[in-house]
């Protein structure tokens, strides 16, 4: 019966001999490739030695951005030394980072400048440019405001400098001073 009305359903379709040969034979093959498959082993072939140099590769690119990304915020960003709470009474480790990303367990310090304070009455844009968040922008804009208003008398007075508001103020207060010129 089941031969009969797949006859007839080949033939509403109008399918040749032909085309019915090639059909079965198509399916057999499926079948047979599905049914072999079931004894071959898919597991891998590769240990983890053989992608040891693969991760090894990997990890050093990590490093690497992950320290060009470090370089670049602390261009932009004054540093903290950071110490663990939890290694106070054993052995002390520190950790130099920005404070956008100092965890919450810790205790931040502000960083000991071996360098001294740039003086904004006598600075060029190349020592500007070394104050976090000032660009070669900033600091022409604040060369200008000098050379048209004369020196700054006060750190505050900085604020008046196009681009500098309170929050870049706070982050430079530490590392400028407004001595007067030596030369006066």
């Amino acid at each position: 019966m089941i031969r009969h009305k797949l006859y007839f359903l080949f033939d509403k379709l109008q399918v040749s001999a032909v085309e019915r040969y090639f059909m079965l034979s198509l399916t057999g093959i499926i079948l047979f490739i599905s049914g072999f498959g079931m004894f071959i082993d898919n597991s891998p072939t590769f240990d983890d030695e053989y992608y040891q140099p693969l991760m090894s590769a990997f990890e050093e690119r990590i490093r690497a951005t992950q320290d060009r990304n470090y370089e670049i915020e602390n261009r932009y960003y004054p540093q903290v030394q950071v110490v663990n709470k939890e290694l106070l009474g054993t052995k002390e480790q520190t950790k130099t980072l920005t404070p956008s990303i100092a965890p919450a367990d810790t205790v931040t310090v502000q960083k000991d400048s071996t360098q001294s304070k740039i003086n904004i009455n006598i600075a060029d844009v190349d020592e500007l440019v070394k104050l976090p968040g000032i660009g070669p922008a900033i600091a022409g804009r604040i060369i200008e405001y000098r050379n048209e208003n004369g020196i700054f008398s006060s750190i505050e007075e900085i604020i008046s400098v196009r681009g500098i508001g309170p929050a870049r103020l706070e982050a430079i207060r530490e590392l400028i001073t407004v001595e007067k010129k030596s030369n006066e």
